[in-house]
């Protein structure tokens, strides 16, 4: 199963055509990851979620969990989503696809160079630069 999923992963990479199997695969997938994170009630926090993006279905789970934590009726109540970005002022972004944020819902994390490694003590500064 899993040499077939690859394979079928690796045609998708190439030619962008998802085989049947798979792609039936994908979407049963979806639904059961959807259903987990929509059925969570504390925060849910999403990182390495380029998959999100990479594969049909992907995004409208991303925003069923964005207006379920919105909501807070049932449901998570916040969603933190990491996506590293090469500017820090720029939009989120998973791969090619942008992230639908409001304005007031996210924010700049200091440089990972800033975050303590190995109970070291780490100083942020106001323009993104750490020492540990």
């Amino acid at each position: 199963m899993a040499r077939r999923t690859a394979d079928a992963d690796e045609r998708f990479s190439r030619d962008g055509i998802m085989p049947r199997g798979f792609a039936e695969f994908v979407e049963e997938t979806w639904q059961r990851v959807s259903g987990r994170l929509t059925a969570q009630s504390g925060t849910v926090l999403l990182h390495d979620a380029g998959v999100f993006a990479r594969y049909p279905g992907g995004r409208d789970v991303l925003v069923s969990v964005q207006h379920a934590a919105r909501s807070g009726v049932g449901g998570p109540s916040g969603l933190w989503l990491l996506c590293p970005t090469q500017a820090s002022k720029e939009r989120p972004v998973l791969d090619d696809l942008v992230v639908e944020v409001l304005e007031n819902e996210w924010i700049e994390l200091p440089s990972v160079a800033c975050w303590p490694a190995g109970g070291r003590k780490c100083e942020w500064r106001p323009d993104g630069s750490g020492v540990a």
